[in-house]
C-alpha cells in the first residue's frame, strides 16, 4: 500500500510518475528498510526542496489485537461431549479472576466465555493467546465447568502444558498422551496448595484504583469557568509546539476575559496587523512603546530632542563636566551624578550667602542640637546651650537674617559631609564663577530628558535617561532623533493601540512587536497566549492538578502495578487453595474411586478412558479440562 500523501508529492515533482513503478521496485523486497525505494524517490523528486531520510518504523496497524465473533452454535456432538450432554448454561454476568496479566480484550473473552456464549476468537501470534487459555481454564475450573481444548499439533498441546507448568497450574489441563504425568502433577498441586490472601490484595489494588482515577478525573474534570479540561488544553499546546514555526509568546491573558475575547482579539489583532502596529519592536528604535496623545507632544518631544542631540550634547556635557572637574569633585557618570553635584554647589552657596566661609571650618552638631527642639536637645544642659547658640549665630553674615537657624545649621553640615565625599582635594567648600551658566546648560538637557521619559516606554526594565552613562546618552539621543519611524501615523494608530490595552493584550502587543510576526503565525501567537492562559485559570480553579509531581506519579504508577500483579498472584492462589479443597473433599467423600485411582496411578495404567470410568466425580475434580487433537476425540 503506497502512502497517499506520498504519491500525492511524487505526482506533484513528476506528473507523469505512475505508483505502479514504485510498488514494483518495493515487490520482493526482504530489507526492513527498501534502499531501492528510497532511491527511486529520490529520483523522481530531483531538485525539489524535498528531502529523503532512512527511518525505521515500527507499528501494528491491526485495530484490535483481539477480535471477538459471535457463533450461533446451538446444539452439537462437541457441546454433548464437554458438558456430559447437559444442556448449554443460561448466559450470566460472570466476573472472571485474571491468574496470569490480562488486558480489556483478553478479559472480553473471558467474560464471554463465562457467561456460556458461544463466540470465536481471531488473534495474532505474541499478542497473548496463551495467557487467555490459562486464564479460561482457571475460571472454567474455579466455577466448576469441564473443559476440552483442542488443537491440531501436539506441539501447542505441549505449550499449553508448558505454560500451565510456569504458572503453578501444573495438571490443570491433562494432555490425552501424557495422563500420568499431568495427573500426579495435578495432585501435587493441589497437596502443595496453601492459603491466599486475595482480599487483602483487591483492598489494597482498590485504594490503587482510587488514586488513579482520582489523577485522570482531575485530567478530565471541566468544573471551570473555560468549560475545559487538562487534556484538552495539554493538546491544544502540543499541536502548536508541533507548527514547522512554533509560537513563542509568553504574554497571559487575564482570566475573566478568555471566554469572550477569542473572536473580538482576532478581529482586532488583524486590523492592527494591517494598520502596521507590529511592525517595529524594541530593536528597532528607541521610541518603541512611546505614549503620545496628540501630535502637538510628538512634535515638542521630536525637537527637544534635536535641539541637544549630537554635537551639542557633546560641547554642553564637556562643559559641565570641565566646571565640576576644576573644582576637583569626583568625575560624574551620568546626569544624575550632575544633579547631585550641581545642587550640592547651590546649597552651599545659598550656604555661604548667609553664614561665614568659616561655618565648614568644623563640625557643627552640638550647635545644630542647640537650636532643634527640645525632643532634640539630648543630654545638653542649658548653659551649654545658650553657648551654642550665641557661637552659631556668630558666623552668620552681617546684615543677613536666618529664619530657622536650625535648618540652616542642618543643611550646611550635611553640605559639608557631601563635600568632604565627593571633593577630591582638602579645600573647604566653594562656588567659583561661573555656577549659574552651568546650572542653565544643566537645565537644558534635563528639561529635555525629562519631557521624553515622560513620553517613552515606560517599561520599568529600560534605565532612565538620567542613570545612563554619557556615551549611552549621547547615543540613545541621536537614534531619537534619526530613528523616527515608529513615530510615523502614531495618531491614526493610536485607537487600535488602546482598544488592545483596554482588551488586555498589552503583553501580548509587546511580544507581538517584537516578532513583527505574518498573519498565520500571529494567529498562532495568540492561540499559545490564549491556551497558556486557559491552562494556568484551570490550575487557580483546581490547584490539585498542579499538586502531581513526576515523583508522585511514578509512584502511584508503581503501587497500581504492584497491587495488580499481587492480586494476580494472590488470585492464583486462590484458585488453587479452591481446587485443592475440592480434591481433599473428594477423596473423603468418595474414597473407594480414590483407592482405584492410586491403583492406576501406581500400575502406571491411566488412560482417559479408564480414569473417566474408575474415577468418575473424583476424577472430574481433579481433572477439570482435557488437551486432545481433534484425531482423537473420537477415540
Amino acid at each position: 500500500m503506497l502512502n497517499p500523501a506520498l504519491s500525492k508529492l511524487l505526482v506533484l515533482a513528476r506528473p507523469d510518475f505512475r505508483e505502479s513503478d514504485l510498488m514494483a521496485v518495493a515487490g520482493g523486497q526482504g530489507e526492513l528498510i527498501p534502499i531501492s525505494v528510497l532511491s527511486l524517490v529520490t529520483e523522481v523528486l530531483g531538485d525539489s526542496a524535498k528531502e529523503t531520510q532512512k527511518l525505521l518504523v515500527l507499528g501494528n496497524f491491526v485495530p484490535d489485537l483481539v477480535s471477538v465473533n459471535q457463533l450461533g452454535v446451538k446444539d452439537s456432538d462437541l457441546l454433548r461431549l464437554i458438558t456430559d450432554g447437559g444442556e448449554q448454561p443460561d448466559a450470566q454476568s460472570v466476573q472472571p479472576v485474571a491468574v496470569e496479566n490480562a488486558d480489556s480484550s483478553q478479559l472480553k473473552v473471558l467474560e464471554k466465555a463465562l457467561s456460556g456464549q458461544s463466540f470465536a476468537v481471531w488473534t495474532l501470534p505474541g499478542a497473548g493467546y496463551l495467557q487467555t487459555v490459562v486464564n479460561l481454564l482457571a475460571n472454567y475450573a474455579l466455577v466448576g465447568k469441564r473443559a476440552l481444548l483442542i488443537a491440531p499439533r501436539q506441539q501447542t498441546l505441549d505449550e499449553v502444558g508448558e505454560r500451565l507448568n510456569q504458572c503453578n497450574f501444573g495438571g490443570l489441563a491433562i494432555r490425552e498422551g501424557n495422563v500420568w504425568a499431568d495427573s500426579v502433577a495435578a495432585i501435587s498441586r493441589n497437596e502443595k496448595a496453601g492459603e491466599h490472601r486475595l482480599a487483602e490484595a483487591k483492598a489494597r489494588l482498590e485504594k490503587a484504583e482510587a488514586e488513579v482515577r482520582e489523577y485522570f478525573e482531575n485530567l478530565h474534570a471541566n468544573d471551570n469557568p473555560l468549560n475545559l479540561t487538562l487534556i484538552e488544553i495539554i493538546e491544544k499546546l502540543a499541536d502548536l509546539a508541533a507548527k514547522p514555526t512554533p509560537p513563542v509568546v509568553s504574554a497571559r491573558i487575564k482570566p475573566e476575559q478568555l471566554p469572550s475575547i477569542r473572536q473580538a482579539a482576532s478581529s482586532l489583532l488583524h486590523r492592527a496587523h494591517e494598520a502596521g502596529v507590529f511592525r517595529y519592536g524594541p530593536d528597532d528604535s528607541p521610541w518603541f512603546g512611546a505614549k503620545f496623545s496628540t501630535q502637538a507632544e510628538i512634535s515638542g518631544a521630536l525637537a527637544g530632542v534635536k535641539e541637544i542631540s549630537g554635537e551639542e550634547f557633546r560641547t554642553l556635557s564637556y562643559q559641565i563636566n570641565r566646571y565640576l572637574t576644576d573644582l576637583k569633585l569626583r568625575p560624574c557618570e551620568s546626569v544624575e551624578q550632575w544633579s547631585v553635584q550641581l545642587s550640592l554647589l547651590l546649597g552651599i552657596r545659598q550656604t555661604l550667602d548667609k553664614f561665614l566661609p568659616s561655618i565648614y571650618d568644623r563640625p557643627i552638631h552640638e550647635m545644630i542640637t542647640a537650636t532643634g527642639p527640645r525632643s532634640e536637645r539630648g543630654n545638653q544642659s542649658g548653659a551649654q546651650r545658650r553657648r551654642f547658640k550665641k557661637l552659631a549665630k556668630e558666623y552668620i553674615r552681617p546684615g543677613s537674617s536666618v529664619p530657622n537657624l536650625h535648618e540652616s545649621l542642618r543643611a550646611a553640615q550635611e553640605q559639608l559631609d557631601l563635600w568632604l565625599e565627593l571633593n577630591e582635594s582638602n579645600a573647604p567648600p566653594s562656588v567659583p564663577l561661573g555656577l549659574s551658566d552651568v546650572e542653565s546648560k544643566y537645565q537644558k538637557i534635563f528639561d529635555v530628558l525629562e519631557t521624553l521619559q515622560r513620553h517613552l516606554d515606560p517599561n520599568p526594565d529600560i534605565e532612565l535617561l538620567t542613570r545612563l552613562s554619557f556615551a549611552e546618552l549621547g547615543q540613545k539621543l541621536e537614534d531619537l532623533s534619526q530613528k523616527t519611524e515608529p513615530l510615523d501615523r502614531y495618531i491614526e494608530r493610536l485607537p487600535l493601540v488602546q482598544e488592545l490595552n483596554e482588551m488586555g493584550l498589552q503583553g501580548l502587543l509587546r511580544e507581538l512587536c517584537k516578532l513583527n510576526p505574518s498573519v498565520e503565525q500571529l494567529e498562532l501567537e495568540f492561540d499559545l497566549a490564549w491556551w497558556q492562559s486557559a491552562l494556568e485559570t484551570i490550575v487557580q480553579a483546581n490547584p490539585k492538578i498542579m499538586d502531581y509531581s513526576n515523583q508522585q506519579l511514578a509512584a502511584i504508577e508503581f503501587e497500581y502495578e504492584m497491587a495488580a500483579q499481587e492480586v494476580v498472584a494472590q488470585s492464583s492462589d486462590y484458585v488453587r487453595s479452591e481446587l485443592a479443597a475440592r480434591w481433599k473433599a473428594g477423596i473423603k467423600q468418595y474414597p473407594a474411586q480414590a483407592d482405584l485411582l492410586r491403583r492406576l496411578l501406581k500400575e502406571r495404567k491411566l488412560n482417559l478412558r479408564n480414569a473417566h470410568t474408575e474415577g468418575q466425580e473424583l476424577w472430574h475434580a481433579l481433572a477439570t479440562a482435557t488437551l486432545v487433537t481433534p484425531y482423537r476425540v473420537g477415540s
